[in-house]
């Protein structure tokens, strides 16, 4: 079986070689990948497998002179070492709510949880800053995530949750909450439903509001941490407009 480290750098090597051609940038280093990815395999002592994966849409936009990977994976590093702050003034506000949450952080640091692009690179400058890409950038972007996926969901308690609108269908059903049944309708969404084959696929999805939009306060009722068993994430309603 392929070791995570080969096909982290296989899927790389797609995503630089298909993101481009649908609109993504590269990274200054030339390279197509996600900077989360590269923060999780920096971690010291992370495993070699996951437990879950955090599913967001993507990274953002791109810089007028570009944007350097290195920079963007430390500014991840130290924000995760440093001490919770209110003022989010200069801290990312996806970045805040998801260290937030003490349980949630911890396995993101361990490596436990995987948080990860859908679509890996950049915008481009002139692109708004969030928003839905489009099933063509979606389609393309499919291919990569899909197979990392595949290599982790090996467990029935694995599970993924999808951060954001961008995942959902219009009609959603229970079925969705399969991960196996929710991959093989994504591939036939894509145009490649016979490409991947999902059968060894386990575990569960879920969704929720993209992070940079969760309220988080020790107050409120209505935050509610799921554990279903090893979820722990904000209970929060999904916007039907916020599709990033």
């Amino acid at each position: 079986m392929m070791k995570t480290e080969e096909l982290i750098k296989s899927l790389e090597k797609n995503a630089t070689e298909l993101l481009p051609g649908v609109g993504m940038n590269t990274f200054k280093e030339g390279v197509v990948t996600c900077p989360w990815l590269r923060f999780w395999t920096g971690l010291s002592s992370r495993p070699d497998y996951v437990r879950g994966i955090l599913i967001l849409q993507d990274w953002g936009v791109d810089e007028i002179d570009g944007v350097l990977l290195s920079e963007q994976v430390t500014g991840i590093q130290n924000s995760f070492r440093t001490k919770l702050d209110p003022d989010t003034t200069f801290e990312d506000a996806t970045i805040h709510n998801l260290k937030s949450i003490p349980e949630l952080k911890g396995k993101i640091e361990n490596g436990e949880i995987l948080v990860v692009n859908a679509v890996w690179g950049c915008r481009s400058s002139d692109s708004d800053k969030c928003g839905y890409l489009g099933k063509k950038v979606h389609a393309k972007a499919f291919t990569i995530w899909s197979k990392l996926v595949s290599y982790f969901a090996i467990e029935e308690n694995f599970f993924v949750v999808f951060c954001g609108d961008w995942a959902r269908f219009e009609r959603m059903s229970a079925e969705d909450n399969n991960l196996k049944k929710f991959m093989e309708r994504w591939a036939k969404w894509a145009g490649n439903g016979d490409a991947i084959q999902y059968d060894n696929v386990k575990g569960r999805s879920y969704f929720c509001a993209h992070p940079c939009t969760w309220q988080i306060t020790s107050d409120n009722s209505e935050q509610i941490i799921i554990h279903d068993p090893e979820v722990l994430i904000p209970k929060l309603v999904m916007s039907s407009n916020h599709r990033s």
